[in-house]
């Protein structure tokens, strides 16, 4: 069994949006044949017509509709996956995991993870506390990406956490 293919759905969707074949071949810099083409297997991956063709305009059948509204979820979703991915790649998402000692987790971590997710929408954020033996010798792999063990005088906390959350 053949998966959609979510070029022909979205030729699909731009037709129904367009309303002809050619408006939809120049809005997706493909050839009029193409998208025919596009038509013709989409149609028969369902097994039914999709679309009424008149001399003038293309007008969706029920399921055509049925498939362009649910092929538009698709096609965010694609497109969403697409963007996580590339930023997931990049370092500009992904979980960020703090140890820090009790004394700090109450103070310095609220900040410092305010300004994170400030300057990183769509990151995690993982924090444990535990004692100085535990920050300073755990493997930065099984607990903390970074680390904070101790408290830094009032002045400079603010300035701390701007500087972790960087």
């Amino acid at each position: 069994m053949r998966n959609l293919n979510l070029d022909q759905v979205q030729t699909l969707v731009a037709i129904a949006d367009l309303g002809t074949f050619a408006a939809a071949a120049q809005a997706l810099h493909l050839s009029p044949p193409a998208i025919s083409l596009h038509i013709k297997e989409l149609e028969t991956r369902m097994d039914t017509a999709l679309l009424v063709r008149g001399r003038r305009q293309a007008v969706l059948t029920a399921a055509g509709e049925l498939l362009v509204a649910h092929g538009r979820k698709l096609l965010d979703a694609s497109d969403e996956l697409i963007d996580l991915v590339q930023r997931r790649a990049s370092g500009r998402e992904g979980l960020v995991k703090v140890g820090v000692s009790a004394g700090v987790s109450t103070r310095l971590l609220p900040m410092m993870l305010e300004q994170l997710s400030s300057r990183s929408p769509g990151g995690g954020g993982q924090a444990r506390s535990g004692g100085f033996g535990r920050c300073d010798a755990a493997p930065a792999h099984r607990l903390a990406g970074c680390g904070h063990c101790g408290q830094p005088p009032a002045q400079q906390r603010r300035d701390r956490a701007d500087t972790l959350a960087q």
